[in-house]
């Protein structure tokens, strides 16, 4: 499996492999057209057709998702975690949080945490 993802990984499109390392950072969609040598209104086309969704739906799932792995698996407090995956606080994550997943947060730590978790100080 290793080594099959390792090739997907390689054939991946450059602006979701860009996308996936660096959700953390601020993420613009000319930069994104950039790296693929497009004007940012056909990439944001181009890039619906390859992936279903738009730059910047995709971005926020990336970054849910990679929330939701942190809810489930530290204490890092919600704005810890909210700059972790790229939010500049933790309102404005907690709203994108509730419209990807119909729940807050904090609903999420407490339905899906494991129990053997480590606690991170912060």
């Amino acid at each position: 499996y290793y080594l099959y993802e390792k090739l997907v990984e390689a054939h991946c499109v450059k602006s979701v492999r860009y996308i996936r390392e660096n959700y953390g950072n601020h993420i613009s969609i000319e930069a994104l057209a950039k790296m693929e040598s497009y004007n940012a209104a056909y990439f944001t086309d181009w890039f619906k057709k390859q992936m279903g969704v738009s730059p910047s739906t995709y971005i926020r799932q990336v970054r849910i998702a990679k929330a939701k792995e942190l809810l489930s698996t530290s204490q890092y407090s919600l704005t810890d975690i909210a700059g972790q995956v790229g939010y500049k606080g933790s309102p404005s994550f907690s709203r994108a949080f509730r419209e990807m997943e119909g729940i807050s947060p904090l609903e999420y730590r407490r339905k899906n945490r494991l129990e053997d978790a480590p606690i991170i100080s912060e």
